[in-house]
């Protein structure tokens, strides 16, 4: 995901959209990334002084954040993780196609961010795409667009390079964690990686701007296969990277998080938001591996 400037608020000016150099990651057998980053364009912010460590800058600054701007992001997230995990479940757990195919799933998703990238380009479509797609921190039109800018790519580059990275992880996960599991991982991470962007743009009083891409979805996809294979083989530009899946994610967490402090267009808050949620979800699913398991020995 990246960040837009306020120019962009300019119905129809089309020149206003950056596009992203970021990567894309190739699935092998031995799960070899070919990209030259992971990291997907989404924000632009000035480092922070020094002056604003000192405790009266702090307190001052703390008076000043607009926290009532938080509360329906806060709301609309926490309802989600709780709500849409098992409506997830019981609708696809009935889905017999996608159960004996679970990369249709993930071919669907694409698809649709392919379908959300034309309708950009079109000015018929502006209007609802700026409300659903698109995150603006400070006129915040509607909680569907936590998820919405999650599918969203203005540019091409933007668009190919995530898909590549999410079809790179997708195809590996949808099967291991099963459609359900798969897609509440996935849309959970988007969610997470949206109200962390939103909150640090927030909290750090950045200004008007908007943010899209599928970007925290992808890190947190990275942060559940890294959890469940961390020993998986990786590749840099075909050059092997010693550490396994998990030492390159964990450096991708700490590369974010000092990126937060950069002057960068690049969202990092967005980036580590997914990660986390990458995490949860890997546990999670592995926790459940390991309760199905005794289970099966309880009763077998």
């Amino acid at each position: 995901m990246f960040k837009l400037s306020p120019i962009i608020f300019r119905i129809g000016n089309r020149g206003a959209f950056t596009s992203n150099l970021g990567v894309g990651i190739r699935q092998s057998r031995s799960f070899k990334l070919f990209s030259p980053s992971l990291f997907q364009k989404r924000g632009f912010r000035s480092p922070p002084r020094f002056s604003q460590f000192q405790r009266q800058s702090l307190v001052s600054h703390f008076n000043r954040i607009q926290w009532n701007v938080l509360a329906k992001p806060a709301i609309f997230t926490a309802a989600f993780l709780l709500v849409a995990p098992p409506a997830i479940h019981f609708v696809l757990d009935r889905a017999t196609l996608l159960k004996r195919n679970p990369q249709a799933l993930v071919y669907s998703i694409i698809g649709l961010n392919v379908g959300v990238f034309f309708a950009w380009q079109s000015p018929r479509f502006t209007l609802l795409l700026r409300r659903y797609a698109l995150l603006i921190n400070d006129r915040f039109s509607s909680v569907w667009s936590i998820i919405g800018s999650g599918f969203s790519h203005m540019t091409f580059t933007h668009m190919f390079f995530n898909m590549f990275c999410f079809q790179s992880f997708g195809s590996t996960l949808a099967v291991t964690l099963g459609p359900a599991g798969f897609l509440s991982a996935y849309l959970g991470s988007i969610v997470v990686s949206s109200f962390v962007s939103l909150a640090v743009r927030t909290i750090a009083r950045q200004g008007v701007s908007g943010s899209l891409g599928a970007s925290g979805g992808v890190f947190g996809l990275l942060g559940v296969f890294s959890y469940l294979f961390p020993n998986a083989g990786i590749a840099l530009f075909f050059i092997p990277i010693p550490g396994g899946a998990w030492l390159i994610f964990l450096g991708s967490i700490a590369f974010n998080a000092f990126g937060m402090f950069s002057k960068t267009r690049f969202d990092f808050a967005a980036h580590v938001g997914g990660s986390l949620a990458g995490i949860y979800y890997g546990w999670r699913a592995k926790k459940d591996a390991k309760d199905r398991r005794r289970r099966r020995m309880i009763y077998s």
